[in-house]
């Protein structure tokens, strides 16, 4: 699937439900994501750091755990 085309809340879709992403890290992506459109498209919006904090924390570790599967098809 050319995943690159899809929109940031589409893809957000699809790596739940093929079971790439939990619910929890879908529950915690999902409204960071909503925060990031009112964002961009000029709203004012208070930003909670530490929301921003556990998504990074939560991304780096999803990374390293495709990387390591990926090890592991390739072995």
């Amino acid at each position: 699937l050319p995943i690159e085309r899809f929109s940031s809340i589409k893809l957000l879709y699809y790596m739940y439900s093929s079971g790439e992403i939990s619910i929890d890290e879908f529950n915690l992506i999902k409204p960071l994501l909503e925060q990031r459109n009112r964002i961009a498209h000029g709203l004012m919006t208070p930003v909670v750091l530490e929301d921003f904090k556990n998504a990074l924390i939560m991304t780096r570790s999803l990374i390293s755990q495709w990387q390591t599967s990926t090890q592991n098809v390739k072995a």
